[in-house]
């Protein structure tokens, strides 16, 4: 963990971890590891002098990906057998089982994002080579809302207001509101265009309260290639290792 006001930065765990999530009321950590087997979800409460509880065991790896206010945390389970993953809410206490959203296209689902306030929930579905995202009301009472053909790694706004999503190298955002149980989704706008964004397994950007942007990019290739003629080696060694 790195504390970003005192310049500092603890270890957490000793056995491994990653895909971290912070509960809503930032006691606790969710995160995934195998230190037991498969990749399943643990708790690291900041309470109780971090000590780490496993939340769920099976044969499949689960990630989490969000927290909603009322303490429940989704998780995409994934199945060894190749079948496909889906979305799953937890309620993170140990022994306690998790019930699935539900799905009316998809055979795969991902990135489950709840937003500030808890009523809505958007996810990606995917269906052969084709990615939907979707955003419905929480708890599931209408159908979900189609937000973008292409789309991804949804990430609500502070305020719950808009939600952000990637496209490619593309970052779109759009307004959403809840009429009655059924959002309502405005047209999307295309924020910016990075040419060198990466995918990384996990979350690749993140937007705070004023609009700013967080990505993950990689080093830039070359587009053209250039020769570099030595005229004298003396000189390119001085140059390069100086002395």
């Amino acid at each position: 963990m790195y504390d970003l006001k005192e310049l500092e930065r603890t270890r957490l765990t000793r056995l491994g971890g990653q895909r971290p999530t912070w509960s809503f009321d930032e006691t606790r950590a969710f995160f995934t590891s195998q230190r037991d087997g498969p990749l399943n979800i643990y708790a690291l409460s900041f309470t109780e002098l971090n000590r780490v509880t496993r939340l769920t065991s099976g044969d499949w790896e689960q990630y989490s990906s969000s927290a909603s206010p009322e303490g429940l945390i989704a998780i995409t389970t994934s199945p060894l057998d190749g079948s496909g993953a889906h979305i799953e809410i937890l309620v993170p206490e140990p022994g306690n089982s998790t019930s699935s959203i539900p799905s009316d296209w998809t055979e795969t689902e991902w990135h489950g994002e709840f937003s500030p306030n808890g009523r809505m929930f958007a996810y990606t579905g995917q269906r052969q080579e084709d990615s939907r995202l979707y955003v419905r009301s929480y708890p599931p009472s209408e159908p979900p809302v189609l937000v973008a053909e292409d789309g991804y790694e949804a990430r609500w706004s502070r305020d719950g207001s808009r939600l952000y999503y990637r496209n490619g190298q593309s970052l779109y955002s759009t307004a959403v509101r809840l009429n009655g149980d059924i959002p309502v989704v405005e047209e999307s706008a295309l924020e910016f265009t990075a040419d060198n964004w990466v995918d990384i397994g996990g979350r690749s950007f993140d937007v705070d309260q004023n609009g700013r942007v967080l990505i993950v990019v990689g080093p830039a290739e070359r587009s053209t290639s250039v020769i570099h003629v030595v005229q004298s080696i003396l000189e390119e060694h001085t140059a390069r290792f100086g002395g």
